[in-house]
């Protein structure tokens, strides 16, 4: 139950679509120094550390405990009043105001 509960968390964040928007993700962020293949870079270098950071905190922590606090964390962003109700386009625009 807790691997279908991940997996279904995984995909609707959006966390694959990363990859497909990071030029326009970086042109928000005003980033244009670096070009379209050092920002994929960058990008994969940051998943590829943050995977074997994870793959340590299993061994450590635990399976099920980790999995158990990523569920729990990702449930309570999810309900943040700032997001809640409102459409994407709105959300892009109020971090485009904050970032740019």
């Amino acid at each position: 139950m807790i691997a279908l509960a991940v997996v279904i968390f995984n995909q609707l964040s959006g966390i694959n679509a990363i990859p497909y928007y990071i030029n326009d993700i970086f042109a928000l962020s005003n980033q244009r120094t670096l070009s379209s293949s050092t920002q994929a870079i960058a990008v994969g270098f940051a998943n590829l550390v943050f995977t074997l950071l994870g793959m340590a905190l299993i061994d450590r922590v635990g399976r099920k405990v980790f999995l158990t606090m990523a569920i729990q964390f990702i449930a309570v962003l999810w309900n943040f009043p700032e997001t809640k109700g409102r459409s994407l386009e709105d959300i892009q625009s109020q971090f485009v105001a904050h970032v740019g």
